[in-house]
């Protein structure tokens, strides 16, 4: 008898202690602080890395500082400034930006630089909107550690921003890197130190071309004005859209004072006003982009002349 008085004195005991801690462990839990970047996420503390008040292992995105949503591989080759191969056999094109070419101005130093940053080196890769190329080759950004490898050869000044979708992830990032870039002259912004660095504008530019661009090719043109009051040695000066074929090359060829010239994008007779690039080689040879583009005018060295924008709604 004594034995079971006991036993039940006991459970009640237990029962009211149970009810008795309920308040107290509410009250415990709501007392838990996390240091941040971590956020309490019901009894525990969760990273929270791009401080979106999210755990980051519930994120659906991936961030410019953390992406790890993609296997890491290694660089066994850099082709060139925007363009790598992998441990798995893949080519990789760098989104958001384009390189120059084997031979333009600027084009070894992109090369070195984009070895510097991933030859050998362990990377992660992040997908866009667009999966591949037009050449089978990976799109993707690429990341070194915490090192945004794309935004880095832009704002080195050895790449451009070339944007295949506006809509990309990335692009404020990018066009915020590039103008820095610009700004401090770097690598492909320098600008030459000649008497005609100031001389030559773009006073014309014709990109949409009456009926079919790639039917009508000198419908699409632009024009160069020398705006000193001397003559402009252009022999061997570039002109460049955005992509990444071949640009025009002056040959032999002076801008008196005052006087203009236009390019166009077809075949025929140069003249000292007028002058052809005769594009071919692709499916449509029309260069420039209808909804926009740049124009990237150098001299004989490869050094920016002048740069003109366009967009066109």
């Amino acid at each position: 008898m004594n034995k079971q008085i006991i036993i039940v004195g006991i459970i009640a005991f237990i029962l009211g202690l149970g009810i008795g801690l309920g308040p107290d462990y509410s009250t415990w839990k709501d007392k838990i602080v996390c240091n941040e970047p971590y956020i309490l996420v019901g009894t525990n503390c969760c990273l929270d890395s791009n401080d979106n008040k999210i755990c980051d292992v519930d994120e659906t995105t991936t961030t410019t500082s953390l992406p790890s949503s993609t296997p890491i591989l290694i660089v066994t080759e850099v082709e060139d400034g925007d363009t790598i191969v992998l441990s798995n056999g893949e080519t990789v094109r760098l989104l958001g930006i384009n390189a120059p070419e084997r031979g333009e101005y600027c084009s070894q130093e992109a090369t070195e630089r984009l070895k510097e940053l991933v030859d050998g080196k362990k990377v992660r890769l992040e997908s866009d909107i667009e999966d591949r190329d037009m050449y089978n080759r990976l799109l993707r950004y690429v990341y070194v550690d915490n090192t945004f490898v794309n935004v880095e050869m832009v704002r080195g000044g050895y790449a451009h921003v070339y944007l295949y979708n506006d809509t990309i992830k990335y692009k404020d990032l990018l066009v915020e890197a590039e103008n820095k870039a610009k700004m401090a002259k770097r690598c492909l912004w320098s600008k030459p130190m000649i008497p005609c660095a100031d001389c030559i504008i773009i006073s014309d530019l014709h990109e949409d071309a009456k009926g079919n661009d790639c039917e009508n090719l000198n419908d699409e043109y632009v024009t160069f004005k020398n705006v000193c009051t001397f003559s402009c040695e252009m022999t061997g000066w570039t002109v460049k859209d955005k992509s990444s074929r071949s640009p025009y090359e002056f040959s032999d060829f002076i801008l008196n004072p005052g006087a203009t010239v236009t390019l166009y994008t077809g075949c025929g007779t140069n003249t000292r006003t007028e002058l052809y690039w005769c594009s071919s080689g692709r499916e449509c040879n029309a260069i420039w982009n209808n909804d926009g583009d740049t124009l990237y005018l150098r001299d004989a060295s490869g050094k920016l002349i002048t740069e003109y924008n366009y967009e066109r709604f």
